[in-house]
């Protein structure tokens, strides 16, 4: 199983990286959308949709309002703004719904309704910044990044020293050690980031270093998202597609919360760039 799950992770690293190194932004949007599609299918069994009829429905409906949004921000740039704004509160609500036992996420309206904005918001988030070109493919290739670096010093850290559970019963193996371990390892790389890579100076470097804490933070929120919805759906795995490592939306579930909350922050933060 470990041997499968590495293969299939570094199959993934590679497709991802090709796909945002040497596709043109149009193509790019093509093969992110497809795989994106296939989270929305996943999302239908999370959300109780058990027709095969009805989930088509559903992602042929996600497909539509992709195009719509993706058309939109092409003529209007600054739409940009609304579409992860509209991401952002909704991450707001979905925290402080968990916090609250979660109940906002045992209405079937607000879970279908919820799977637009968590799949196309991070869509076009990673197209837009793909396409303004030059250092902005090193700008949001940092996400992935941030997600990595949250993801796997937490599980390290909360491994060796986690004794405090940060959502016992949402995601039992999650700390709150493990969330700062996760947290200094996106400091660190944001510093390390920001110096070599992307060459700002010290104010900069530091509204840069912000950017990343809270865009980290918000990865561990699309993250118990996702298990409390697979916990509510009676599910282990959002799919199979994915050898060793279950569905699309288990891989993607904390990139679906920061890649809005990252772009929304960058646009704002660094407005000259823009």
């Amino acid at each position: 199983m470990l041997k499968q799950r590495i293969a299939t992770a570094i199959v993934l690293v590679g497709l991802v990286l090709g796909s945002f190194i040497w596709f043109p932004s149009s193509k790019l949007a093509l093969a992110l959308g497809l795989f994106f599609l296939i989270g929305a299918w996943e999302w239908t069994r999370l959300a109780g949709i058990k027709s095969f009829v009805g989930k088509i429905i559903y992602v042929a409906l996600m497909a539509v309002a992709a195009w719509i949004v993706l058309i939109s921000v092409k003529q209007e740039p600054s739409i940009i703004k609304v579409v992860t704004g509209l991401a952002l509160f909704w991450w707001v609500i979905a925290l402080f719904s968990l916090i609250g036992a979660g109940r906002l996420f045992m209405f079937r309206a607000f879970q279908l309704a919820s799977g637009f904005i968590v799949l196309i918001a991070p869509w076009i988030s990673a197209i837009y910044l793909h396409s303004q070109g030059g250092q902005y493919l090193y700008i949001v290739l940092f996400i992935f990044v941030i997600v990595g670096a949250a993801d796997s010093a937490a599980f390290f850290v909360g491994r060796k020293w986690g004794k405090t559970k940060l959502a016992p019963t949402i995601s039992p193996g999650k700390s709150i050690e493990g969330l700062a371990g996760g947290m200094l390892a996106v400091l660190s790389v944001a510093i390390l980031y920001g110096i070599y890579v992307l060459h700002f100076s010290d104010r900069m470097l530091l509204v840069f270093a912000g950017v990343s804490i809270v865009t980290g933070l918000f990865s561990v929120v699309g993250d118990l998202v996702e298990s409390k919805l697979k916990r509510q759906a009676g599910v282990k795995d959002s799919g199979r597609i994915l050898p060793g490592h279950g569905g699309v939306l288990d891989r993607i579930d904390a990139f679906t919360a920061a890649a809005p909350v990252y772009t929304l922050l960058w646009v704002y933060a660094f407005p000259v760039t823009n």
